[in-house]
């Protein structure tokens, strides 16, 4: 027997390993209270199932629901806005100079044209941005078919495609002799669009049959935000957020019936106490109960027998106006707006936390406002310009040299416009800004915004008139304290004049001291400059005792000059600063 098995504590048997439990993410486990999709798909794939369905709930909501209906105004008035992106040509010689009479003529052109953009002739070019900012918002997708040689005076002309008739079942793999067509969309083998597969009319239209046309990808304009790689047809904007808003839609129609009917149900009618209900419905008190109305505020006599209970109303319910609150936080952050725009409530703000919510918005309208430029606005007008040149409506000159669009979106304004106007004119006077930018960022063309200022100063110049410009009141000078002396403002004058002396004393010491300096540096220079001379003669030197001498060590002192400038850097004295 050995020592160790004598020992108490011992163990009977050999432990047995245990199982390993792999560590792994939180978010990958599944349980009863969290639910995710496992399911990997490519975006043809989910797209394919869904997007119809999409399409159709989004719809909807633009049509019923209150906030939807709201979030489309937005993106109408923010996107777009109520003058639309404004047009500016920019075309410049060799210089760089504008060509001004060129742009002036391509600028009225192109309003000509926007007179009756589409061709149906119904929409001007302002009506077609907001027609395409709301239908991208709702279907997630728009199509534009540029129509050339349309008989107008351009031979140019767009027609907006229902994107239902773009559609998403037609698919066909590739073959060695045709394209593949992912939901109606004909690609290469490196994804770049060939052709759209579009039905003549609409699949639910009164034309009996409709036809599927190939229309060349040179004529489309495919206008979808992309959110995943290769996704070839758009979601509607909302799409995050549908479930909650149609809930939130129910749940108001729910509260207002319920509402409704405690209001329409003025009271209870019960039997008292010890009556016989069998004798009740013998007589005709329950017929005499029925014909109690609230209408005009009358009640009709009871048998003995029926009284009646007044219920107390639970409807509208105390903690909906919160709840409610709480839900359109959640589907403003899904729609990408504050939730001050999107429910008009202000209740709760404050000038802080509604500015930053604003700059926050107005970032991601700016984000929106350059993807429908680049994706609308630069390639009509491309297109447009081209055939402008060859109907002779724009002089004649290469297209390199007149394509130079310039697009200025809507901007906004602070609550405060003074402070907005200052903050632009210090910009321009600091270098940080230009003229153009500044009202291209209001939405005015600064060509004419100063062509009407010289027109103005002409005229009034003819009419005799000053136009004087205001002027910043000079700040009031400081009144003396209530219990001061009398002789307090001589004295402050003497002591001014004194300092001014001895600015004026420091500035003309440093001047001499920097004269000095100077002099004694261009001497250093010039010595510098001169020739080496021959080596002198040897020196005979004398030996002398030593004298001792035994005086006070020195005291060591510096001084430093401080030069004092105003703010253009004009010299106003100097500081002697002397440290022992």
């Amino acid at each position: 027997m050995k020592f160790r098995d004598l020992l108490p504590w011992k163990r009977s048997e050999e432990p047995q390993a245990r199982p390993m439990k792999a560590r792994g993410y939180a978010g990958a486990q599944l349980s009863r209270l969290v639910d995710f999709s496992t399911v990997l798909e490519s975006a043809h794939r989910a797209r394919l199932r869904d997007l119809a369905k999409l399409r159709a709930h989004s719809r909807d909501l633009s049509a019923n629901n209150v906030y939807a209906k709201r979030f489309l105004e937005l993106v109408s008035t923010h996107l777009v806005g109520p003058d639309g992106i404004a047009f500016e040509s920019e075309i410049a010689g060799n210089l760089g100079k504008p060509k001004e009479a060129l742009n002036d003529q391509v600028e009225a052109a192109w309003d000509e044209w926007g007179q009756a953009c589409t061709t149906d002739g119904r929409l001007s070019w302002l009506e077609f941005q907001h027609l395409v900012a709301e239908t991208a918002a709702v279907d997630g997708e728009v199509l534009i078919r540029k129509v050339r040689g349309y008989p107008n005076a351009f031979g140019f002309a767009l027609e907006l495609i229902d994107a239902d008739r773009l559609d998403h079942r037609v698919n066909a793999p590739r073959t060695r002799t045709s394209n593949r067509v992912v939901m109606g969309v004909e690609m290469d083998d490196w994804g770049r669009r060939v052709a759209f597969h579009v039905w003549s009319s609409h699949p639910t239209d009164f034309e009996a049959s409709p036809v599927l046309t190939r229309i060349p990808a040179e004529e489309i304009l495919h206008v979808y935000a992309e959110d995943r790689v290769r996704a070839t047809r758009g979601l509607p904007w909302s799409t995050a957020c549908m479930v909650q808003m149609n809930m939130l839609g129910r749940l108001w129609t729910s509260e207002l019936a319920a509402a409704n009917h405690e209001a329409d149900r003025l009271g209870i009618i019960r039997t008292q106490a010890g009556v016989d209900v069998d004798q009740l419905v013998d007589s005709d008190t329950v017929t005499n109960a029925n014909e109690i109305s609230s209408e005009g505020a009358q009640f009709l006599g009871l048998d003995p027998g029926l009284d009646v209970i007044f219920p107390q109303n639970q409807h509208p319910n105390g903690a909906f106006p919160e709840f409610s609150r709480f839900l359109l936080k959640g589907i403003s952050a899904g729609l990408g707006v504050s939730y001050h725009s999107l429910a008009g409530d202000v209740s709760d703000a404050n000038y802080s936390s509604a500015r930053v919510a604003l700059l926050d918005e107005r970032d991601s309208w700016r984000k929106r406002q350059a993807w429908f430029i680049r994706n609308v606005c630069d390639p009509i007008f491309r297109d447009w310009l081209r055939l402008a040149l060859l109907a002779g409506k724009v002089p004649q000159m290469p297209f390199e040299k007149a394509c130079f669009p310039a697009w200025w979106p809507r901007s906004w304004d602070w609550v405060d416009p003074e402070k907005d106007a200052k903050a632009s004119l210090l910009a321009i006077q600091g270098g940080l800004s230009t003229h153009q930018q500044e009202l291209g960022a209001r939405g005015q063309d600064w060509r004419e915004v100063f062509r009407q200022l010289a027109e103005e100063k002409a005229l009034a110049e003819e009419l005799g008139l000053v136009l004087t410009e205001p002027k910043p009141k000079p700040a009031a000078p400081l009144e003396p304290a209530a219990g001061t002396d009398a002789a307090q403002p001589a004295a402050d004058a003497a002591t001014k004049a004194a300092a001014e002396a001895q600015t004026r004393h420091l500035a003309e010491l440093a001047d001499a001291r920097m004269g000095a300096m100077g002099q004694r540096l261009e001497d250093m220079a010039a010595r510098l400059a001169a020739p080496v001379l021959p080596a002198p003669a040897p020196e005979v030197r004398v030996e002398v005792p030593p004298l001792t001498v035994n005086m006070p060590a020195p005291r060591s002192s510096s001084k430093r000059v401080e030069i004092v400038r105003d703010a253009d850097g004009r010299l106003v004295g100097a500081l002697v600063h002397e440290e022992v």
